[in-house]
């Protein structure tokens, strides 16, 4: 317990920010936006037609 204690208070100590790439927001931003897709399917708010074009107007944005 006192090791957690103790790395969590290095890692104040450092105060470095977390930091990802550009790429890798976008991507993750993606990533987010198709799983709520893919819920709003599953939750039949979106017809099969419109999942397939939200991931495929995803995936234009991306490339």
């Amino acid at each position: 317990m006192s090791n957690i204690l103790e790395k969590e208070t290095e890692q104040k100590k450092d105060n470095k920010k977390l930091e990802i790439s550009e790429k890798d927001r976008r991507a993750f931003l993606t990533a987010l936006k198709i799983g709520y897709y893919k819920e709003f399917h599953k939750q039949g708010i979106l017809s099969d037609e419109e999942l397939e074009y939200l991931i495929n107007l995803q995936a234009k944005y991306t490339a």
